[in-house]
């Protein structure tokens, strides 16, 4: 490849653009996931709808006749859910396991034998891994468009291009919707193991909520409860010891809890009516503490100074009676 080539994307040619065959080829047995075989099948539908609608048919509906648009093989394995865009040709040869029976014994193509080929693109797309992976309606689309034509002896359901577009439809919506429950349940994982980490008891509590709804088998719901049994114990005892130190007057015990509690809840703490109360009443004591202290210093100022005349007037007899002493002796 030249150096400009690898710098701009050039549109590969009609011959040279992968198809479904190519596709398959790179699957083997495996078969296409689902989603994308679906995806396929829709736009294959669609088209022969609209073309038999008037009055034609394509007459050799096959994976070779079906070109993506847009996408390699590569890209549409890594990553189903991307659009594949198919382009269909018209003039084409079936191979022989693509072509109705009834074609095959001799009668002329119809819309029928268009919707039997595409039913054996379908069973092709889905190999045999997408018999654990795909939605029964789809095998059993598959099968209907499989069946003998109309003009058969045996009985037969084989749908028209409407009803196989509307089936093929709700097949990939039932995949659309399993894939979407396990991204939710993913992301849903993900927040809780990070709600969990971070001690937010009503996250972690609401994640768990919806997260039984939609993965009640994920194995992060019981750590979860698990940890959010032990928060509720945790917090029905703190409860207990702060009303108890309330109660019985305990300051320090009382402030001591609170501490604890407040703690706990992080951002209820500020609604929380016990910790409201009890705070109320740390506030008061600690007024009263303060009231006391103000009283008992005040009352030691009133004692000094009623008692500091009398001391005086000791401290001067005591003096006088050492001078009259020292007279007496003739010191």
């Amino acid at each position: 490849m030249s150096r400009q080539d690898s710098r701009t994307a050039i549109p590969l040619p009609a011959a040279q653009a992968p198809t479904v065959s190519d596709l398959l080829s790179r699957l083997g047995s495996d078969g296409a996931p689902p989603l994308l075989a679906l995806t396929i099948l829709v736009q294959l539908f669609r088209y022969l709808d609209e073309l038999h609608q008037t009055g034609e048919i394509h007459g050799a509906v096959h994976p070779g006749c079906l070109f993506f648009e847009g996408r390699t093989v590569g890209q549409l394995l890594t990553d189903p859910t991307r659009d594949p865009r198919l382009r269909i040709e018209r003039k084409t040869v079936a191979p022989e396991a693509f072509v109705a029976p009834e074609v095959r014994a001799g009668q002329t193509a119809d819309a029928e034998a268009d919707l039997w080929s595409a039913g054996a693109v379908l069973r092709s797309l889905l190999g045999e891994r997408s018999q654990r992976e795909a939605p029964a309606s789809a095998w059993e689309l598959a099968d209907r468009l499989l069946a003998p034509a109309s003009g058969d002896t045996r009985s037969t359901a084989r749908p028209t291009a409407a009803l196989a577009l509307a089936s093929a439809r709700q097949a990939a919506l039932e995949i659309l919707a399993d894939w979407d429950r396990e991204r939710s349940i993913q992301r849903l994982e993900e927040g809780l193991a990070a709600a969990l980490e971070v001690h937010d008891d009503v996250r972690v509590a609401m994640l768990t909520e919806e997260l039984a709804e939609i993965g009640p088998q994920s194995s992060l719901l019981k750590r979860a409860r698990r940890w959010l049994g032990e928060r509720q114990r945790r917090e029905v005892e703190i409860r207990h010891h702060l009303g108890e130190a309330v109660y019985r007057r305990r300051e320090r015990e009382a402030a001591w809890q609170a501490q604890r509690l407040d703690a706990l809840l992080g951002d209820r703490a500020a609604d929380d009516v016990d910790l409201q109360v009890a705070r109320q009443w740390l506030n008061e004591a600690a007024i009263r503490s303060t009231a006391n202290r103000v009283v008992k210093i005040e009352r030691r100022r009133k004692l000094l100074v009623t008692a500091a005349p009398l001391l005086g007037a000791v401290l001067l007899a005591l003096l006088l009676l050492i001078v009259l002493t020292m007279a007496v002796l003739g010191v």
